[in-house]
């Protein structure tokens, strides 16, 4: 019989090149196939009963499973030597599929068969044979990689994330329970990957944990983020401004706020004419006079707490809703700026003239030309006019630089507003409850071996 012939009894594939048996007829067979035609015999009772001998006498003649027995861990038959014996020693072939291994090397590439732990890394049907070719190899060892579980640990914690991020910021209010939904689909999500019958194991569940805390924290960061953009988004732009934005009406509006801050350094008082400028541009309390202050104090504190509560309702539905507040938002500080913006408008609506601590108030929210004195539209532009080229590109340019620094200052001022109510929204004894649910919720499901 020719090399060309040396084919299994038991499976039909070439025995060249792989470790093999061979009986007193000239017949071969794989040493995998002998064993496992052994393992077959010893799980089936109805084949228990049958003679070794005669089991194996029958599937390959000539008594080789007694030659089976004779193979010693050198490789060699009976002590023998040669072709159908040495095929390197037994250490350079896989014991699972007989196919050699690298020096030095503990799991075969090719059927995933560990020879320190006895364990076949693979995947199996229900019911599917050992033998060979009977099992799927994860290629390189791949189903044991903790990168799989953590992929997927990371995709169901970015999930969650997001479902915390997003109703907290359309409905403003923050429901622990998602944290603790949060930790189940990052415990799930590492359940993705681990050897089938291995579970994941303390290490896979202290992973989850950890992704489960990241998770809810970075729900929380995302809400903070969003809520303060909604305020200062407009305001805190980082893109720098570039002399080009800087038009014909911002301009001059500009020339007018320095002309007016001039005219008030030497003394000259303007005639705004327009008394309800000074109550849009004042700040409680420091704008208002000290006699406005204390009416204002005293109406807030004579009404009780449900008369307030019903005041804050009532600005509360005043607001443009765009900016989503909701009713705690509007603390005694809002309340009362309301409050005493109503009485200044009461008093001008009643002719009583206000003694203004800054009488140049309005400089900061009149518009150009309308709110202006006539006399001094007439000065303003004509300073405009006065100006050369050169003036006006260095006047435009200290309007970029000055832009730039507001927009900057507002952007550290949102960033430091999101730090701190990211650190305020761990403050409540529950969402410390929620969080730790959350993580041992991850660590249980990611540990199981279910």
């Amino acid at each position: 019989m020719g090399d060309g012939e040396k084919n299994c009894v038991l499976c039909g594939q070439s025995c060249i090149g792989q470790p093999r048996i061979k009986n007193e007829n000239g017949q071969y067979a794989h040493q995998a196939c002998v064993k496992a035609k052994q393992e077959q015999q010893a799980q089936e009772p109805e084949l228990a009963a049958v003679g070794e001998d005669d089991l194996f006498d029958d599937a390959l003649g000539g008594d080789m499973d007694d030659l089976f027995d004779d193979y010693d861990a050198g490789g060699q038959a009976g002590g023998r030597s040669g072709e159908d014996a040495d095929f390197g020693g037994a250490a350079a072939a896989c014991p699972g599929c007989g196919q050699r291994m690298n020096d030095g090397a503990s799991v075969c590439m090719g059927c995933g068969f560990n020879t320190q732990s006895g364990k076949m890394m693979s995947t199996k049907s229900k019911g599917a044979g050992i033998g060979a070719g009977g099992s799927v190899a994860m290629v390189g060892g791949m189903a044991a990689s903790p990168m799989i579980p953590f992929i997927g640990a990371l995709i169901g914690g970015a999930i969650g994330a997001a479902i915390w991020a997003a109703i907290s910021y359309f409905f403003n209010y923050e429901i622990g329970l998602i944290a603790w939904g949060i930790g189940a689909m990052v415990g799930v999500g590492a359940t993705i990957g681990p050897v089938e019958g291995q579970g994941g194991g303390a290490v896979m569940g202290a992973m989850a944990a950890i992704v489960a805390m990241a998770s809810v924290a970075g729900g929380k960061y995302a809400a903070s983020y969003f809520a303060v953009q909604t305020v200062y988004g407009g305001f805190s732009d980082s893109t720098p401004m570039t002399i080009d934005d800087v038009n014909d009406e911002w301009l001059i509006y500009r020339i007018a706020y320095e002309h007016c801050e001039e005219l008030s350094d030497n003394g000259v008082l303007i005639d705004w004419g327009e008394p309800s400028l000074y109550v849009e541009a004042a700040y409680w309390p420091e704008s208002y006079p000290e006699d406005i202050q204390d009416e204002t104090n005293q109406r807030w504190n004579s009404m009780s707490s449900g008369e307030q509560r019903t005041y804050r309702k009532k600005i509360l539905n005043s607001i443009d809703y765009d900016h989503d507040y909701i009713l705690r938002d509007i603390d005694d500080e809002w309340a009362l700026a309301t409050l005493v913006d109503e009485i200044c408008t009461q008093r001008i609506a009643d002719g009583v003239t206000i003694e203004w601590p800054d009488p140049n108030l309005p400089m900061d929210m009149a518009s150009w030309p309308e709110d202006f004195p006539e006399d001094l539209q007439t000065d303003i532009q004509a300073k405009r006019d006065a100006m050369s080229e050169d003036e006006l590109y260095d006047f435009k340019m200290d309007i970029v630089t000055r832009s730039n620094e507001a927009r900057e200052s507002m952007s550290e001022m949102a960033q430091q507003v999101t730090k701190d109510s990211f650190i305020k929204s761990f403050m409540h004894p529950f969402d410390l409850i929620f969080m730790f649910l959350a993580v041992i919720t991850a660590y249980g499901i990611a540990s199981n071996d279910e």
